[in-house]
């Protein structure tokens, strides 16, 4: 399943605390998610691409601004009951 894409303007974020740190989060469809990540826009292939891969075993959402793109994962996922983010293409080797 492709993952839903949305405009941030359609939206309306708010905080909690996860995973020991306070979250950015959004209600879409009756169902929660958590940001992951939020890259520019210029990496927005990259970003859906990779979103695509997160979709083939967890409930996931793009939303595009202007200026940026960002991954969302719903909180049922079995990756976020895990409490761990998935490896990330843009990410540096520590």
């Amino acid at each position: 399943m492709l993952p839903p894409v949305v405009d941030e303007g359609e939206i309306f974020p708010f905080k909690f605390w996860f995973n020991d740190s306070i979250q950015d989060g959004i209600s879409y469809r009756s169902e929660l998610y958590y940001r992951l990540r939020t890259v520019p826009y210029k990496q927005r292939a990259r970003l859906y691409h990779f979103a695509c891969k997160m979709a083939q075993r967890d409930r996931v959402l793009v939303t595009t601004s202007s200026t940026t793109c960002s991954l969302w994962m719903s909180l049922r996922s079995p990756s976020a009951r895990s409490l761990q983010k998935p490896p990330f293409p843009f990410d540096s080797p520590s």
